[in-house]
């Protein structure tokens, strides 16, 4: 499906022009331009985070993970385990190894 666009002479003209020095058409030109326009776009929405694109206020879970994330719970948690689990080690013998 093809669609007429109206542009202003000097427009046009300068479209001829580039066209030309590029070595294409005035159609192919405005293809390849509008390909790198998607594309700067595609990645530009890429960069951007999910939170940045969605509208309105951060969800009940959003809030949750934030605050948990900010002051996590368990903090110091792994290395106490740790600690109890090498004095485990190091207390723990077979009945076969005392003889």
């Amino acid at each position: 499906m093809y669609r007429t666009i109206e542009i202003k002479e000097d427009d046009y003209r300068y479209l001829e022009k580039s066209a030309r020095l590029a070595g294409t058409t005035i159609p192919s030109l405005l293809r390849e331009l509008i390909g790198k326009k998607k594309a700067a776009d595609e990645s530009a929405f890429a960069k951007t985070s999910v939170s940045d694109r969605t509208c309105g206020e951060k969800g009940r879970w959003a809030k949750f993970s934030e605050k948990i994330c900010e002051n996590p719970p368990l903090r110091g948690a792994g290395d106490y385990v740790r600690e109890c689990s090498e004095k485990f080690r190091e207390d723990f013998t077979f009945r076969h190894d005392e003889e």
